[in-house]
């Protein structure tokens, strides 16, 4: 699997992004590390139980979110395999490789036509949210 690394140059093929002293495998906490590492095919499974908290706020542009959930599971699976130029999904992972949540970004167009980042959906499961993970930071 192609890892980056996230900082600067390193030996290593994946670098923690923030060194940290103890890890508890129940739940964890803001001392732990992790790493955010591209999505493959061994993460749609993980992507797609996430669905449900990307759907815990609602919209107005659906009356029934459960309805929604089974399209939006295979929207989220169709982006971790046609990443590319455009388009990456980014799992974050702990010490013990747990997955802890995800990033699909992608390049829009802006209103005058500039190309931009765009965060399409960011999820994290809930025991590893409010430690960082979400914003790439501890």
């Amino acid at each position: 699997m192609d890892r980056r690394c996230l900082a600067a140059p390193c030996a290593t093929d994946c670098i923690p992004l923030a060194r940290r002293t103890e890890w508890s495998s129940r739940q964890p906490c803001v001392t732990d590390p992790f790493l955010i590492r591209p999505a493959g095919e061994r993460d749609c499974e993980f992507i797609a139980e996430l669905v449900p908290s990307l759907l815990e706020f609602g919209s107005p542009a659906w009356d029934d979110a459960a309805a929604f959930a089974p399209g939006f599971r295979d929207v989220l699976v169709r982006a971790v395999r046609a990443q590319g130029p455009q388009s990456s999904v980014l799992v974050a992972e702990g010490a013990e490789g747990t997955p802890l949540g995800f990033i699909s970004l992608r390049a829009a167009k802006d209103a005058v036509g500039a190309a931009r980042g765009h965060v399409a959906d960011l999820a994290v499961i809930t025991d590893a949210r409010r430690i960082g993970v979400g914003s790439g930071s501890g």
